[in-house]
């Protein structure tokens, strides 16, 4: 009966640790991964569970052993998924180069300041490159 609780404690810990790691899984197959380990850790002690129940007195042990093996298998196979993954997004990759800031014409503005128009580039979300003309003011 030793062995019986012993087995439980250990299936039940590490089935209470499984689903922290899981939550930690980014991509679609650690988390199918993540969820076959829990399917075969509660099949485990479901099936030490059912064993130990099942088998004659004195073998409560072996019936413990071969019903966690078993239920093992079982708890694998159910937990299973057989969805497909969907692919992930690639990132926008950047092929031109950014374009320097350009300047033309300089003027003082009514404040004093010293002004010129000036090429701004930047990326779009998409990754197209913008340019736009904006008037610059320095102190």
């Amino acid at each position: 009966m030793k062995l019986v609780r012993n087995i439980l404690f250990i299936a039940a810990a590490a089935s209470a640790a499984i689903p922290v790691a899981a939550n930690a899984a980014n991509s679609c197959q650690e988390v199918k991964h993540d969820h076959k380990v829990i399917g075969t850790m509660l099949g485990a002690a479901a099936g030490a569970f059912l064993g130990s129940a099942i088998a004659a007195h004195g073998h409560k042990g072996d019936g413990a052993l071969v019903g966690a093996a078993g239920g093992a298998v079982a708890g694998n196979l159910m937990s299973r998924s057989k969805a497909p993954c969907e692919p992930q997004p690639q990132p926008v990759a950047y092929a031109e180069p950014m374009p320097a800031p350009m300047s033309t014409a300089v003027w003082r503005d009514r404040y004093g300041r010293t002004c010129s128009w000036r090429e701004e580039s930047y990326y779009e979300d998409d990754g197209t490159a913008v340019r736009r003309s904006v008037e610059r003011c320095e102190p």
